[in-house]
C-alpha cells in the first residue's frame, strides 16, 4: 500500500510539472503569435532619443538617490537614482540598510541586492516625468508618473498615468513625498534594451547609426577576448 501511495504521488507531481511546463509553453506560443505592438503612441511619450540625447538636469541633485519614508504600492522599499544619460533605476536595499535609507554612504552597489523598475525620465518645466514601459505577451505598455521638484532635495508624486489602450488613458492622484540622499558612487548600469527599439528614437537615421556603433563595439570586445584566449 505504501509504495502504491508513493508512485500515485510521484505521478500526480509529474502531472503538475508536465502541466506547468505545457502553460509556459503555450503562453510563449502564444506571445509570438499574437504581437499587438505598443498600446501608445509617440505623443504618449516623454522622452525619445536624439543623437546627443541628455535631459536638460536643473535644480535637482542627482549624485546620490531619493527614498520613501515607507513601502511603495508595490510594498518595496525602493531607491530612486537618476543618471546623467536620461536613465532611471528603483533599486531594492538589502534588509540591513532598509532603515538606513536617509545615511550618506560611500558606495551604494553593496548596499542593494536588485532593481525592480527602471526606464528614462525628462524634466518639464518644475516636473520630473519617469516614463516606464511594461511588456506584457505580445503588448507593450507605458506608464508615466509626474513628480513636482519641490526643491533640490524633495520629489512629490502628484500623477500616474498608464497608457495600456491607444488613445486611452487612466490617470490615478498620486501623493508622495521623495527625499534625497547624497552617494559617492553610483552603481554602474547595462546598455538599456530600449535604446534597440526604432520607436524610441526621433529619427530613425540616428537609430540605425546607434546599432552600428553598438555591434561594432560588441564585436570590437569579442576580438579582445578571443586575442586574450589564443594568448594565454
Amino acid at each position: 500500500m505504501k509504495g502504491l501511495a508513493l508512485k500515485e504521488l510521484l505521478l500526480g507531481n509529474s502531472l503538475r510539472l508536465t502541466g506547468v511546463i505545457c502553460c509556459i509553453l503555450l503562453m510563449s506560443g502564444c506571445c509570438k503569435i499574437f504581437n499587438y505592438g505598443n498600446q501608445f503612441t509617440r505623443e504618449n511619450q516623454n522622452v525619445v532619443f536624439g543623437k546627443n540625447y541628455q535631459p536638460q538636469i536643473k535644480g535637482l541633485n542627482t549624485q546620490g538617490y531619493f527614498y520613501r519614508k515607507g513601502e511603495d504600492k508595490l510594498g518595496w522599499y525602493s531607491l530612486l537614482v537618476l543618471y546623467s544619460d536620461g536613465r532611471y533605476f528603483e533599486y531594492i536595499p538589502v534588509d540591513s540598510y532598509i532603515e538606513l535609507r536617509c545615511t550618506p554612504v560611500g558606495n551604494l552597489s553593496p548596499l542593494i541586492r536588485g532593481c525592480h523598475n527602471n526606464g528614462f525620465y525628462n524634466i518639464i518645466n518644475d516636473t520630473l516625468v519617469l516614463d516606464e514601459y511594461l511588456l506584457l505577451c505580445g503588448s507593450r505598455s507605458l506608464i508615466s508618473r509626474q513628480y513636482v521638484i519641490e526643491d533640490s532635495n524633495t520629489l512629490h508624486l502628484v500623477k500616474r498615468i498608464l497608457h495600456d489602450k491607444k488613445g486611452k488613458r487612466k490617470i490615478s492622484e498620486e501623493d508622495d513625498t521623495l527625499h534625497f540622499v547624497p552617494v559617492d558612487t553610483l552603481p554602474d548600469t547595462p546598455e538599456s534594451w530600449l535604446k534597440k527599439q526604432k520607436w524610441m528614437w526621433e529619427n530613425k537615421d540616428e537609430w540605425k547609426d546607434y546599432k552600428r556603433e553598438l555591434k561594432a563595439r560588441k564585436d570590437s570586445i569579442k576580438r579582445a577576448r578571443k586575442l586574450k584566449t589564443d594568448n594565454q
